[in-house]
């Protein structure tokens, strides 16, 4: 179960905010409930705060799966992001992100090492992708440069399309995009973001070989 919270993304603690909206999600693996996932945005004059913190059930924690919490920091118009974390309490896994973009520089310290890398002008951190997918889908670019686990990656969009699926015990129209994540590995990305809640998403899917390994399903919204 090696990844199990990997689709969990995430805002700094201790920061009030004028904004905040809340989502909770059943976690699946392989079909069988894992724990739950909450995902918190909020909002300052300018910055935005994204947070996700997914918490195992007994199934998982039996398995050796741990709390995994992930922060970020962005500019609140462009979404550029000014700081990221992400803590895997069941494998000891960490990763920090401190960017300076006047220096076009990020500095990256994780669990093994630190280094610094160079910023391309659109670079992305897992987080500020996740707000990216909520605020413009379906106008979304067909790649984006992410920083992600310490290592500069392009995520690749097809173009969204609409599919009507169920969303908190209604059927109504959404956005469906798809990521392919061009690992060797046949594995793709599919979230589900609703219009009638501002684009958040709603369900999210990784699939490997044409199989489901991981769902996160919308519970609560508010």
């Amino acid at each position: 179960m090696k990844g199990l919270w990997c689709l969990a993304l995430a805002a700094l603690p201790g920061t009030v905010a004028a904004e905040a909206v809340h989502a909770v999600y059943d976690l699946y693996y392989r079909g069988i409930q894992a724990g739950e996932v909450v995902v918190t945005v909020s909002h300052e004059t300018v910055r935005t705060y994204y947070e996700a913190v997914a918490t195992p059930n007994l199934v998982a924690d039996i398995l050796g799966q741990g709390v995994i919490t992930e922060r970020g920091v962005a500019e609140r118009e462009s979404l550029r992001p000014l700081e990221y974390f992400y803590h895997d309490a069941g494998r000891g896994q960490h990763y920090k992100y401190v960017y300076n973009w006047t220096d076009r520089r990020v500095f990256i310290t994780t669990h093994d090492k630190e280094s610094t890398q160079k910023l391309a002008a659109s670079t992305l951190d897992p987080a500020a992708m996740a707000l990216v997918l909520i605020r413009n889908t379906p106008h979304l670019e067909p790649n984006y440069s992410v920083l992600s686990r310490g290592q500069l990656k392009i995520y690749r969009f097809d173009p969204p399309t609409l599919e009507r699926i169920d969303v908190l015990g209604e059927q109504r129209p959404v956005w469906k995009v798809v990521r392919e994540r061009g690992d060797g590995k046949e594995t793709r990305i599919i979230s589900w973001h609703d219009r009638a809640l501002d684009g958040w998403m709603v369900r999210t899917v990784r699939m490997e070989s044409d199989t489901e390994k991981i769902r996160l399903e919308l519970s609560e919204f508010r």
